[in-house]
């Protein structure tokens, strides 16, 4: 964690935003990468250590497609699929 607040205060300090509240409010919020402590987890709470390792179909000389009995993988493509995006969501005129 001390880390990821020393890059804040550089940066801040570039910018000249030295200990202001919007800094103190964002440091709250900021997690160190590095951090053991810190750990990605399911829906369910199961740690995860990475989520790009999915379950595949695999033999001799290949590597398949990921298969669908992957419950991490699926859930990853479920947060993905309805992520709402501001940008693209449709105006509806009020009548």
């Amino acid at each position: 964690m001390q880390n990821v607040q020393n890059g804040v205060d550089r940066v801040a300090s570039a910018i000249g935003t030295q200990g202001s509240k919007k800094q103190q409010d964002m440091a709250k919020d900021t997690k160190d990468a590095m951090d053991t402590s810190y750990r990605l987890t399911t829906d369910y709470g199961v740690k995860q250590s990475n989520t790009d390792q999915w379950l595949r179909v695999v033999n001799e000389n290949r590597t398949g497609p990921a298969l669908l009995e992957d419950s991490a993988g699926r859930e990853k493509i479920h947060r993905f699929d309805h992520e709402r995006i501001p940008e693209c969501v449709p105006s509806i005129p009020w009548h």
